[in-house]
């Protein structure tokens, strides 16, 4: 299968210098074994990290895998690894989709990247000169874009399926009889013009 030449985001995080020396063309193929062998060593390396005890004991928090082998401590090498593949996919799939179109919306808004300046300016830094975790999560203006921003592309906008569980469930005034599949569009929901005023505006107000 021949290879079609593409610019694509995840070239970025290569040196294309050092791929093209050793023989490697910016093309669809190549990037694309580079990325995901990338992806495969990082989810091992951070499953055999948990697994041994590298975050938990350091830093005395539990992982997701603790609470895993936790509750199946039979639990298979191979499942754990499909476990950490799925979170890492997840994870990192949905910030790169909210972080790309929000600051896509932010520089089609000069005056919301006036307000987000300015509102930024306000805050305090620390003895580095950087701005504390806690204090940005307190400006009420950079959440409004951050909600917007979901608003207008939520980063898993699918139906995402589900089954009742044995014995049924009530749900208002309807009992849903157990194994129905369940579902929440929630496109529908973020684009009704009742609940959104000018829902396909981006408006952070």
């Amino acid at each position: 299968m021949s290879s079609i030449k593409l610019i694509i985001p995840r070239e970025a995080m290569f040196n294309t210098g050092f791929l093209s020396a050793h023989g490697w063309t910016t093309t669809s193929t190549s990037w694309n074994i580079l990325y995901y062998t990338a992806v495969a060593f990082g989810v091992f390396g951070f499953y055999w990290l948990c697994l041994n005890g590298v975050y938990t004991d350091e830093t005395g928090r539990q992982t997701v895998f603790d609470a895993i082998l936790d509750a199946e401590p039979d639990r298979s090498t191979k499942g754990l690894v499909d476990e950490a593949f799925s979170l890492v996919i997840g994870g990192t799939e949905t910030t790169v989709t909210t972080i790309t179109y929000g600051v896509w919306c932010i520089l089609k808004n000069p005056n919301v990247e006036k307000k987000m300046l300015e509102e930024l300016r306000t805050v305090e830094t620390n003895s580095d000169g950087l701005m504390e975790y806690q204090n940005l999560m307190n400006l009420p203006y950079q959440t409004a874009v951050i909600h917007e921003t979901l608003h207008i592309s939520s980063p898993a906008p699918g139906i995402l399926t589900r089954l009742v569980p044995s014995g049924g469930t009530r749900y208002g005034n309807h009992f849903l009889p157990a194994d129905t599949s369940v579902s929440t569009a929630q496109r529908l929901i973020h684009y009704d013009p009742t609940l959104f005023p000018e829902p396909e505006t981006f408006m952070p107000e």
